[in-house]
């Protein structure tokens, strides 16, 4: 069980690290576009604007594919199985946080992503 407990542990601070650089990012793409409108820039893309949103997405993937690998370790291993439903549905969580980001929807993203933690953080709990 210490394991298990170590894993989401580990999750849960891997994502709280990224939600923090999520922000900040997101609000730096939310200003350039801003700035880009009001320069009437059209649709024109700043490469480097478009390579922090493309940044975004990857971090919002990678933080899935993180999630994906709890909850089949949860779902897999005898000794922590029956802490598994506290786990399920992280990774979708973490998949709706990747299509509102892919959208353009970086605030509601990060909210899916504090979502995903806080049910980490009741996992923990509820391992104890």
């Amino acid at each position: 069980m210490r394991l298990g407990a170590e894993r989401v542990s580990e999750q849960l601070k891997n994502l709280t690290r990224f939600v923090y650089l999520f922000g900040r990012i997101s609000n730096g793409v939310e200003a350039s576009e801003q700035l880009q409108k009001q320069a009437n820039l059209g649709n024109s893309q700043v490469p480097q604007l478009e390579k922090m949103k493309s940044g975004l997405r990857d971090g919002v993937r990678n933080v899935r594919a993180g999630l994906i690998d709890l909850e089949a370790y949860f779902e897999k291993t005898p000794a922590v199985r029956r802490f598994y439903p506290q786990v399920a549905g992280v990774a979708d969580g973490a998949a709706v946080a990747e299509q509102l980001a892919t959208a353009g929807q970086y605030d509601q993203a990060g909210r899916s992503l504090l979502g995903v933690a806080v049910k980490l953080a009741d996992a923990l709990i509820g391992m104890h």
